[in-house]
């Protein structure tokens, strides 16, 4: 397990990285940074310090994900632990981590970690540094997750992005955080 964690009530299937102190916590709420917290009614989204993507996805119903600072080493979903893991071919729900190359990813996948990436798919949750060479955002669907230093030209409303970003559109309903203040989101086009 990474970092110093205290939980409350969580839901099983809860995905915890890094340090968090959490006292109770509805499936769909957004924790993003370095926060301690008391009661967080669903939906709600709480944004501290963000560094290079700490966030979680309110799309995950049964299985929130929590992250602190996004370095990976353990990762904890369910009851499955899962530390330094490589795999070729992944199937929807694995969990990923630490370094690795993947070309092609399925639906569901969690990946963590430094990540080259040929082909994401719609539903895959990436976290970690990541270079992309061809990211086709029209693939992604609401509640995907791309977090970190990522060159995005085109977001599909409802994509969460995280992270350090440089963006030309923006649609509505997207969520941007990073290292940044509410107030700073610097865009060519927001609507």
């Amino acid at each position: 397990m990474v970092g110093d964690l205290i939980i409350g009530d969580l839901s099983v299937g809860d995905l915890i990285v890094g340090d968090l102190t959490v006292g109770d916590l509805m499936a769909g709420d957004l924790i993003a940074g370095d926060l301690i917290a008391g009661d967080l009614i669903a939906g709600d989204l709480i944004a501290g310090d963000i560094i290079v993507g700490d966030l979680t996805m309110g799309d995950l119903t049964v299985g929130d994900l929590i992250a602190g600072d996004l370095i990976v080493g353990d990762l904890i979903v369910g009851d499955v632990i899962v530390d330094d893991l490589i795999e070729g071919d992944l199937i929807a729900g694995d969990v990923i981590v630490v370094d690795i190359i993947v070309g092609d990813l399925i639906s569901g996948d969690i990946i963590a970690g430094d990540l080259i990436l040929g082909d994401i798919i719609a539903g895959d949750l990436i976290l970690g540094d990541l270079f992309v060479g061809q990211l086709i955002m029209g693939d992604l669907i609401l509640g995907d997750l791309i977090a970190v230093d990522l060159l995005a030209r085109e977001i599909i409303a409802g994509d969460l992005i995280v992270g350090d970003l440089l963006v030309g559109d923006l649609i509505a309903g997207h969520l941007i955080l990073g290292d940044l203040m509410a107030t700073d989101l610097i865009v060519s086009d927001l609507r």
